[in-house]
C-alpha cells in the first residue's frame, strides 16, 4: 500500500509549504480513498503483493490529487515532466528535481534496486536526495544512483518517467 502512502506524504509536505491545514483525518481519507480506488480497479491485492506497475501508479495518483483537491478546497495538480521524454539522462532526472523541490514541490519517485520503493523527494543537495519517508528512509546518496532504465548495477535506480510532481 506505500503507493497511497507515498502520496500522502507527498501532499504532507506540500500542505506544510503552502500552509495548508492537512489533518489526520485527512491523511485517513486520503489512504483509504487509494485502497478503494485499487480495489475498485481489482488491483489491491497485487499491489500488496508486489507492488504497482507504472501506469497504475500514476492513475492512482492522479485520482489522490483529485479526491485531495476536493477535500481540501485547494487545487493539487500531479504531473510527470519527464514522462513524454525518451532520453532522459541522469543529470536530467536531477535537475527537474532540484527545479521541483526548489519550488517547494515535492517529487514522488520510484526507487528501484536496494529499495524497489515509492518515496517523496523533499530536497536535494551536491551529493544526495532527502527524503521525507514512512519507512524512515532519510536520504539516497546520489554517487548510488543511475536511472533504472539504463542497464546498470547501481545500489538505486530512479524510474524517470515515475517522477511526479505535486504542486
Amino acid at each position: 500500500m506505500a503507493p497511497s502512502a507515498t502520496f500522502v506524504n507527498g501532499l504532507r509536505f506540500a500542505a506544510v509549504e503552502r500552509r495548508t491545514r492537512l489533518s489526520a483525518d485527512h491523511c485517513q481519507t486520503l489512504f483509504r480513498h487509494g485502497a478503494t480506488y485499487l480495489n475498485q480497479q481489482a488491483k489491491l491485492s497485487a499491489a500488496v503483493r508486489y507492488g504497482l506497475r507504472a501506469r497504475m501508479w500514476s492513475r492512482l495518483v492522479v485520482e489522490l490529487a483529485s479526491k485531495a483537491t476536493r477535500l481540501l478546497r485547494v487545487p493539487i495538480v500531479a504531473y510527470r515532466p519527464l514522462a513524454p521524454i525518451t532520453d532522459v539522462t541522469l543529470e536530467l532526472a536531477l535537475y527537474t528535481v532540484r527545479e521541483a523541490v526548489r519550488g517547494r514541490q515535492p517529487v514522488l519517485v520510484l526507487l528501484k534496486g536496494e529499495y524497489e520503493h515509492y518515496t517523496v523527494v523533499c530536497g536535494i543537495t551536491a551529493t544526495r536526495l532527502n527524503l521525507f519517508d514512512s519507512c524512515g528512509y532519510r536520504f539516497v546518496s546520489i554517487s548510488s544512483c543511475s536511472l533504472a532504465e539504463a542497464a546498470s548495477t547501481s545500489r538505486h535506480r530512479i524510474r524517470a518517467a515515475s517522477l511526479t510532481v505535486l504542486a
